[in-house]
């Protein structure tokens, strides 16, 4: 009895994905729901493997009974017709060890072949892209505008005939696979659709393809690196979204505001470079998706929102307020500065809670945020730069500024911030080249 039995008989199926390493299924998982989330190796080990990409639940037929059918140890060995040595079960007195705790990994850079391969399909489709009226108009009613579709670079791969591309790996600078159906080495897929290319200054890094219809509909192209994308990492705060469509959508309405930060989906974790960046945020808003429940009432995008709030102090849960992430709510009519704008207080508001040198918030006009410095001089950050006059009335004495300098006050040093405020008690005012 293999895994993929073991998989059926809790009443699901599982469609088969690829061929690779003697096959591979994808179906709902038996613990947490979904779809395709769900991954079985029948071929592999003994009886075969699995992996959910979301809950995280894996590993052997033997963990498969344990996970899913309550079964102890010996128990799932029997059933399996595995023989029990005395010294093979685990010790039920062996102490629990608890699990690591998560660390950020390097990601990989796509080597010269590729990179060079990547950059010269990223031009080709840009050009098929601004002479697509339709796509153009699709990516327009998600919040996604030419100019946006020029800085990011985004094509369209119209394949060849109608058809996907398919290249020579090796020309990709990627190593050979060998089909086992044919003995003849398997090509490069490019399919037909949308390019979202994650761009490093002038270098292409990732290649994503959003398909127009079949699955996957998202495709990363094989070589590319795993670094998420992230626009505007040098704003004080930024949103974690999913989709790197919803990502740019949110900077070309609040890129001045925030930085936008994709994950691909709900279970992708930060490489060690975006890790450190998100680290030194003042504010994190988790957009993950809000998306249908499972079986068990739970949303993946809720899920995976309670690991950031757990990994970064920062972070604070800022959903959609209409359909499950920004492309949905742009599409119903929702203003996407104005809900970032309407966060920041908020968030800010949190950010004052936490430090001890600041205080609550200050009531007197709505949307102001109160703190004081490390001398205890006090200073206000207020939203509108039209109530200048009235904040200035309502706090004779105290340093006030606009939320929009909030970001150079937050780039300074405790120093810099200090005379910054002694300057501002006084009528004067700063800049990002004044040297304080």
């Amino acid at each position: 009895m293999n895994i993929l039995s073991l998989y059926q008989r809790q009443g699901l199926s599982a469609r088969r994905a690829s061929s690779h390493k003697g096959g591979e299924h994808h179906g709902p998982c038996p613990g947490c729901g979904g779809e395709d989330r769900f991954h079985l190796w029948p071929q592999q080990g003994e009886s075969g493997t699995f992996w959910c990409r979301v809950c995280g639940k894996g590993g052997d037929a033997i963990q498969f009974l344990r996970e899913f059918e309550n079964m102890g140890y010996r128990e799932a060995c029997a059933a399996l017709g595995k023989e029990l040595s005395a010294h093979s079960a685990p010790s039920s007195a062996a102490p629990r060890l608890r699990p690591p705790q998560w660390q950020p990994e390097a990601a990989t850079i796509p080597g010269e072949d590729w990179q060079a391969k990547a950059a010269a399909l990223v031009e080709w489709a840009h050009g098929h892209l601004l002479a697509n009226a339709g796509q153009l108009a699709w990516l327009a009613a998600r919040g996604i505008d030419a100019e946006t579709v020029k800085s990011a670079r985004l094509g369209w791969n119209p394949g060849e005939y109608g058809k996907d591309l398919w290249r020579p790996r090796a020309a990709w600078g990627l190593p050979e696979e060998i089909r086992e159906d044919t003995g003849k080495p398997r090509r490069l897929w490019l399919p037909r659709g949308l390019i979202i290319p994650r761009l490093e200054g002038e270098a292409v890094h990732r290649l994503r393809i959003r398909r127009p219809e079949g699955e996957p509909r998202y495709y990363v192209v094989p070589g590319s690196s795993a670094a998420p994308l992230y626009l505007g990492h040098d704003r004080p705060a930024a949103v974690v979204v999913e989709s790197e469509l919803d990502a740019l959508a949110l900077f070309a309405a609040a890129g001045d505001l925030v930085g936008a930060y994709a994950i691909g989906n709900s279970s992708t974790k930060p490489d060690a470079v975006s890790a450190a960046r998100l680290r030194r945020l003042d504010l994190l808003f988790v957009s993950t998706d809000f998306d249908e429940p499972d079986a068990k009432g739970e949303r993946a995008g809720t899920k995976a929102a309670r690991w950031w709030l757990e990994q970064f102090p920062q972070a604070c849960r800022w959903p959609v307020p209409a359909g499950k992430d920004p492309g949905d709510a742009f599409k119903a009519g929702v203003n996407l500065r104005e809900w970032i704008a309407a966060g920041l207080p908020a968030g800010l508001a949190r950010l004052a809670e936490r430090r001890p040198e600041t205080s609550a918030p200050a009531p007197a006009l709505g949307k102001v945020v109160e703190g004081k410095s490390g001398s205890g001089r006090r200073y206000l950050l207020f939203e509108r730069p039209e109530d200048l006059a009235e904040v200035q009335a309502g706090y004779p004495g105290c340093a006030v500024f606009a939320l929009a300098e909030a970001d150079i006050l937050w780039r300074m040093t405790p120093a810099e911030a200090e005379a910054a405020i002694i300057a501002r008690e006084a009528g004067g005012g700063f800049d990002d080249n004044e040297p304080f």
